[in-house]
């Protein structure tokens, strides 16, 4: 099946495609010249029986690919899909990513190598090298050349076959239970990010109180702008400079951090970011961060929460990355100081692999600073 796949591009053809089935690998390809959304190009499906590429650069009604996706019944297989389900969620509204299953987070739960490239899986899994040839290529273009309609088929059409190996190896080693856990975590926290987009930038956390609700307001303002006039975020002030700006550590005008060529609305622009630094100073919104602690105590601490799960991971011979990276230590000290108890997406599994030592980990470093403070 891995050779063969139908090439969708009219209703008719669509009609007679039937996508219903218990898994259903999933992918799309898309092209970003610049612009806000990215332009989606093809989706990708693949059955037990068929390979679909579906052409979404025309017209056509996605009602039945809809069902399926949103089918909770049905498995559908991905892998490395956040990028994925930023344009499914525009192409089909009612998508909430039930019961959709990354490979990649599998691969963590089953190998000590976490962040599994596609090509790497099917290498270690089916022993078929992968080309890359039209992994960058212009998917807008029509007609698509038989080496990308074959590249796009071959993102779908191995999946389906790689799939029940993982699923079956992950029941027989008693990390079915967890793999679930953690997708459901997975896609309660993109979904919570998909609301505050700025939460996915990197050193966010390092904000205080004002200087994120500050970054918020602009990292918004920059949105609606870059949606006004259909050119991509990087484009027109990058993440890093609204970090500057929101700390008071950008020492030009907002004329200088505009890298985009919008020279005949550059004074808009500029008063837009002005407006919305100064709703953002203005406001008084408690908003959770890692407050005042100092630096070299936070390295300690992620020191020590790394030690522990580079220890459970070799252990349980899964990716150390899997149980905790640096950026989660926001969540997991917020979440201790509030309530005593880890965040949601720590989950059963963590617990049971760390539980008591990252928590023994949190509750001193909280306990010093407390102290620290009181004098």
């Amino acid at each position: 099946m891995s050779g063969s796949f139908l090439f969708v591009n009219d209703r008719a053809q669509l009609e007679d495609c039937r996508f219903a089935d218990d898994v259903v690998a999933v992918d799309l390809e898309w092209f970003n010249r610049d612009n806000f959304f990215e332009v989606p190009s093809l989706l990708q499906l693949a059955t037990s029986k068929n390979t679909y590429l579906i052409d979404l650069t025309v017209d056509l009604d996605l009602t039945e690919v809809s069902n399926v996706l949103t089918n909770s019944d049905t498995e559908k297989v991905v892998h490395s899909a956040r990028g994925d389900f930023v344009i499914l969620s525009r192409l089909f509204d009612s998508i909430d990513f039930q019961n959709f299953l990354d490979t990649q987070i599998a691969w963590g739960f089953l190998h000590s190598k976490e962040g599994i490239s596609y090509q790497e899986l099917v290498r270690e899994t089916l022993a078929i090298e992968l080309g890359k040839s039209s992994q960058n290529s212009d998917w807008l273009q029509r007609p698509l050349s038989k080496t990308q309609m074959q590249y796009a088929a071959s993102d779908v059409s191995y999946l389906i076959e790689i799939w029940p190996h993982i699923k079956n190896e992950l029941k027989h080693v008693n990390r079915w239970a967890w793999f679930i856990e953690e997708m459901t975590s997975f896609i309660r926290k993109w979904n919570q990010e998909l609301e505050q987009p700025y939460l996915r930038v990197g050193n966010v956390d390092r904000l205080n109180q004002r200087n994120l609700q500050i970054f918020s307001r602009l990292y918004e303002c920059r949105d609606n702008l870059c949606r006004e006039f259909d050119i991509a975020p990087e484009r027109l002030v990058s993440a890093k400079t609204l970090l500057l700006i929101a700390r008071e550590r950008y020492h030009g005008d907002f004329r200088h951090a505009v890298n985009a060529n919008v020279n005949s609305h550059l004074t808009y622009v500029v008063n837009q970011f002005h407006v919305a630094k100064n709703q953002g100073s203005e406001e008084n919104i408690t908003v959770p961060r890692l407050l005042d602690y100092r630096i070299d105590r936070v390295r300690k601490l992620h020191n020590k929460l790394r030690g522990s799960a580079d220890e459970a991971a070799s252990r349980a011979n899964i990716a150390s990355q899997r149980i905790y990276v640096k950026k989660d230590i926001h969540g997991l000290v917020k979440s201790v100081v509030k309530t005593g108890d880890f965040p949601y997406w720590f989950g059963e599994w963590r617990r049971e692999l760390v539980g008591d030592e990252f928590h023994q980990h949190l509750k001193h470093f909280i306990h010093r600073n407390s102290r620290s403070k009181a004098r």
